[in-house]
């Protein structure tokens, strides 16, 4: 669960990002086991550079959407989120890079 940053209607498509960046604090990792897996195993499946890391302090797990010039379309939180859901929402955002294959 996570409100998307600037809302918009519900029929305008969501802006396509260029690159996400997962926030999120070392001892928050620890507890959400399945975003370290996704950091480990899916992020670098969408090209290089594409998905980062950022640690914040105290930050909750969150993806930050960017375009091209790196301002900020989008942002949710992802700490009840499964692996799969995070592919999945990223496949759908980000634009100019191929899908991830959708099998686990």
């Amino acid at each position: 669960d996570g409100d998307a940053a600037g809302g918009g209607a519900a029929s305008s498509p969501a802006p396509r990002a260029r690159t996400a960046v997962l926030e999120v604090c070392d001892s928050q990792l620890r507890r959400h086991a399945h975003i370290q897996g996704f950091l480990d195993r899916e992020a670098k499946k969408f090209g290089p550079g594409t998905v980062t890391h950022a640690r914040r302090w105290g930050m909750p797990p969150r993806l930050l959407l960017q375009d091209e010039g790196g301002a900020l379309l989008e942002a949710v939180r992802i700490d009840g989120w499964k692996t799969e859901h995070i592919v999945e929402y990223l496949n759908s955002r980000l634009g100019g890079v191929e899908a991830v294959a959708a099998a686990a």
